[in-house]
């Protein structure tokens, strides 16, 4: 369960920062990649610069692509420096300089080789982003540093030196400030009030994912988990222009299928009870008492 003093403070956080990530967890469920993408889309909303990473891209056969934000989901954490690399050795290498040509504006890289050495091979160099700077990081379902492989590994000085925000559906040993979701229906459930109550509402793409994840954890509102609550953020949700999955709707509006009919005769037992009457009333006394338990 959400707690209001956490939501307080993660809303003091956003409202100072000007740049976050969402890491989403290797191997995500479709709940927890609902949670991820609606708090990427809300965030980038209120006019955050935000970047959503995971280790490794989902599945593109998995249900899951058909959330909306996938589209901006990145493998790399860094992308704030331009990193060109290539094959070296400092035998072949006889000098690496630089200029910058006024006229043109340009930059240039000059790798000059020693004598009788050839020349370094342009499909060698290779060219990447680098470099990461947030102000604030949300993980989604995310229970070790370690899991998040190079998401993490030569980040490990920024993962200390920013809050660190969790979300799952239990409370996990990491984070600055840790939001447990259960006693809810589902992490999208929680997140979806999170939003509430932060004062950043999902757009309408965002509430379809919270609402699709929801129907699916709840066994479109047939599991027990589901409470009064979670109709609540359902009506929340369906107000911010969340579309409902047709193929679920259809399913669950068809007639079950009827069991052949079988008629049961049974045999009544006659109360040799007397009768008796209240006003104009007659009446059978039952075989019911307190003390027979029913």
């Amino acid at each position: 369960m959400i707690r209001e003093d956490q939501t307080n403070q993660i809303k003091d956080l956003i409202q100072v920062s000007e740049t976050a990530v969402v890491v989403l967890t290797p191997e995500p469920t479709k709940d927890q990649v609902a949670s991820a993408t609606a708090l990427f889309l809300s965030l980038q909303a209120l006019g955050k610069q935000v970047s959503f990473v995971i280790p490794k891209k989902p599945d593109r056969t998995s249900d899951i692509e058909t959330l909306s934000g996938l589209d901006q989901l990145q493998t790399e954490l860094g992308n704030q420096d331009l990193t060109v690399s290539f094959p070296y050795l400092a035998e072949k290498v006889d000098k690496v300089s630089y200029h910058i040509d006024e006229s043109s504006q340009k930059f240039y890289l000059v790798i000059k080789p020693k004598k009788g050495v050839a020349p370094l091979d342009t499909a060698a160099i290779e060219y990447a982003y680098t470099g990461a700077a947030t102000q604030l990081i949300f993980l989604i379902g995310v229970h070790s540093f370690e899991s998040l492989e190079q998401l993490y590994f030569g980040y490990e000085a920024l993962y200390t030196s920013v809050p660190v925000i969790t979300f799952h559906t239990f409370e996990p040993r990491i984070g600055s400030i840790k939001v447990d979701a259960s006693g809810t229906s589902s992490l999208s459930e929680s997140m979806s009030q999170f939003l509430f109550m932060i004062g950043a509402p999902p757009d309408a793409d965002a509430a379809t994912n919270l609402l699709l994840a929801i129907e699916e954890t709840t066994d479109n509102f047939k599991s027990l988990v589901t409470t009064a609550e979670t109709f609540e953020i359902v009506a929340y949700l369906l107000r911010q222009g969340a579309r409902r999955n047709k193929r679920q709707s259809v399913a669950s509006s068809l007639p079950a299928k009827k069991s052949p009919e079988v008629m049961v005769v049974t045999q009544r037992s006659v109360s040799k009870k007397p009768k008796s009457k209240v006003g104009t009333l007659e009446y059978q006394p039952s075989n019911f008492s307190p003390s027979s338990g029913g």
